[in-house]
Formats: structure tokens, C-alpha cells, sequence
């Protein structure tokens, strides 16, 4: 099962985009991800993270759009990356690709890189 995550960093989307998400069985988007879905034209199907990135009007077009909206507190140990890729591994992909991953923060880019080892 492959799902794609959406992060809140710059985006270059690739190519093949569309092929991807035609292929993906969930679509995610980490918190400020959600913008990267919106300015796209893609529904995800579950938005989450602390939602400090998304106001309440967001998140209500994206809830009637369809998307689980799954709120975490700001105070946690995960960012929003990993709570996504916890999700979507617990949901039985076996394959995810992460877009928009790098940028913007440069902190938040460094946290994202070190979560491929700690597999």
C-alpha cells in the first residue's frame, strides 16, 4: 500500500505527481502540508499534526473536503512529519513517499532527514 505525505516544507512536485496520488491509498498531510494539498487541487485524506499551520476556516474547507482532521497537542515529542508517518504505517503502507519534506525551516528539515534513521 503506498501512501503519500504531504510536509510543510518547499515543494518541487515531481513529474509524475498525478500517477502518484492516482497510485496512493492515502494521502496525508503534515499540518501546514495541507497548504502544498490545497494549492494543488488534492483532497487528502487525513490532515494531522498540531495544526498551528492551519486556521480554524482551513481546517473546516478541508473536514467538509472529506479529510480526517486528527489534532495532536503542541507540547509532543513527534513533529508533525513523524506523526504522519507513524499514521501511515499503522494503517499498512508499505511504501510512503514524503513530499516537501526540506525547506523553509531549516530545523525542521535536519528532524526530518534524521526520521529516516530511526526507522
Amino acid at each position: 500500500m503506498l501512501a503519500v505525505i504531504f510536509a510543510n516544507g518547499d515543494l518541487n512536485p515531481p513529474p509524475d505527481l498525478s500517477p502518484r496520488l492516482a497510485a496512493a491509498s492515502l494521502t496525508l498531510a503534515a499540518d501546514g502540508g495541507a497548504r502544498h494539498c490545497r494549492a494543488l487541487g488534492v483532497r487528502p485524506h487525513v490532515v494531522i499534526g498540531d495544526l498551528d499551520s492551519l486556521g480554524a476556516a482551513q481546517q473546516a474547507e478541508l473536514e467538509s473536503q472529506g479529510a480526517q482532521i486528527i489534532s495532536h497537542p503542541a507540547d509532543k515529542d513527534q513533529t508533525d512529519l513523524e506523526l504522519a508517518l507513524l499514521y501511515a504505517a499503522q494503517a499498512g503502507a508499505n511504501e510512503i513517499q514524503v513530499l516537501a519534506g526540506l525547506g523553509r525551516r531549516w530545523d525542521h528539515s535536519i528532524a526530518n532527514l534524521l526520521l529516516a534513521a530511526k526507522g
